[in-house]
């Protein structure tokens, strides 16, 4: 068989590459002597640790390192640029070897519904973030114009503007916004009285209160656009709304009371409105007391009234151990002829104790609160007559009725006082008529307290 030989070109080029490779060899670090020992050190940065911490080793001894985050933490990579967790390690020169490892980071992703912003420092609306384990991240919502912030929802919940929170696993948040709804507000007022607020335009929820106000002479009664009587009134704005307060005028009247000599009252007085009551006491000094009320027929001395007129007071007051006399208005008092002078009606009940009436058989007056029928003579029994006025009172003599007039027909239109011996009170009477025969009627005018 014949011997082929590679052409000259092929050898030469194999030869430069065991050239080339002989080359290499000859710059390769020596190979670590058998049976030398070297020293390996093993180390871990914050957030962990490692199972070796390394020791002194025969050359080509193989040491495998693990690197053990600490809760929170991950590893990184060793010192060496390796990121491989575990690691084996051969040992062949003198080493060191260190574990890094950092904060386990956490996503923050960010919503927004509506029209806003989310900020934090870096933080932006629709911006996902990450932050190392642990971190408090506040966030700020800013509603944009015609908005407003409603609440946080997702991992975190709130309805404040800010919001705080601790990165302690991945979270979400939405930020909701809501446009802003807005009414109007109009408020007036129909005569006789004011409102305290004219209104406006007010975000919807809105509290609104107003106060309705009187004038002189006026009361409020109520809110047209309302059902409501109440004169300050809180509105809740869920639609534009237009509020009238409505006045009435009211009737007032006055009531004056005048003081006298022997005591004192309570009050003077003033303007009520009409049906309001007033109160009012007159109360003597001492050495007086207490005897009506002049000008009507009023006699306790405390008085409620119902104010339905304009109205004077005036209290009688009588110095005691001395007479009283009756100053006030004039009272007319009538029997006609025939009336019974048993019906209330015809009595003229001056006193409990001194009624003033007349029969009907011709004869004179008697008191028929102590007797049933005249006596010529006494009657009426408990009274006592004189011819002249109140003020001649030191000159007058009195007597029976019947002594003092003779004949009653003969006295019409003429002055009389009346005594009320057990009340000692005097009173002046001039009687108006008297029906002759037996008729029985009889009319006069006589004072009152």
């Amino acid at each position: 068989m014949k011997k082929s030989f590679p052409p000259l070109k092929l050898i030469l080029i194999i030869g430069l590459v065991v050239f080339s490779c002989s080359s290499e060899v000859e710059e390769a670090d020596p190979a670590p002597k058998l049976n030398e020992r070297y020293i390996l050190s093993v180390d871990a940065s914050e957030g962990g640790s490692v199972n070796n911490s390394g020791g002194e080793f025969t050359a080509g001894t193989s040491v495998a390192l693990t690197a053990n985050p600490n809760s929170e933490y991950v590893f990184v990579s060793w010192s060496n640029g390796s990121k491989e967790n575990p690691i084996t390690v051969e040992v062949s020169s003198n080493l060191s070897l260190t574990a890094n490892f950092e904060k386990r980071k956490y996503p923050l992703t960010l919503i927004v519904e509506g029209e806003g912003t989310v900020s934090q420092e870096i933080i932006n609306t629709g911006k996902r973030t990450d932050y190392v384990s642990g971190a408090s991240v506040r966030l700020i919502a800013t509603p944009s114009e015609g908005w407003i912030f409603r609440s946080w929802s997702g991992a975190e919940e709130g309805e404040e503007l800010s919001l705080d929170l601790v990165m302690d696993e991945a979270k979400e948040i939405t930020a909701v916004f809501q446009e802003v709804t807005q009414y109007t507000l109009m408020v007036t007022a129909a005569e006789g009285g004011t409102v305290s607020s004219e209104g406006g335009t007010y975000e919807e929820g809105t509290e609104v209160t107003i106060t309705a106000i009187s004038n002189e002479g006026y009361a409020f009664t109520s809110w047209e656009g309302i059902d409501n009587d109440e004169a300050t009134l809180t509105v809740v704005l869920t639609s534009d709304t237009v509020l009238t307060a409505l006045f009435e005028a009211i009737t007032q009247y006055t009531v004056t009371v005048n003081s006298s000599e022997g005591g004192i009252v309570s009050s003077n007085g003033g303007t009520f409105i009409d049906n309001s009551q007033f109160n009012v006491t007159a109360t003597p000094n001492e050495g007086y007391e207490f005897i009506g009320w002049e000008q009507n027929d009023l006699l306790s001395p405390s008085l409620t009234i119902t104010v339905t007129s304009n109205l004077t007071l005036t209290p009688v007051f009588s110095q005691l151990n001395g007479p009283t006399l009756w100053r006030g208005n004039i009272l007319t008092f009538s029997k006609p002829d025939g009336a019974d002078p048993n019906s209330e009606a015809y009595q003229d009940r001056i006193r409990d104790n001194v009624w003033i009436t007349r029969g009907n058989n011709g004869g004179q007056l008697f008191n028929i609160a102590l007797n049933s029928s005249a006596n010529k003579i006494e009657s009426p029994v408990g009274t006592r007559w004189a011819m002249g006025t109140l003020d001649e009172i030191d000159d007058l003599v009195f007597d029976y009725f019947r002594n003092t007039v003779n004949k009653p027909k003969n006295v019409v239109g003429k002055n009389l006082v009346l005594h009320l011996i057990e009340d000692d009170i005097y009173l002046a009477v001039k009687f108006t008529s008297w029906s002759n025969g037996k008729r029985g009627g009889f009319s006069y005018e006589r004072n009152t307290p």
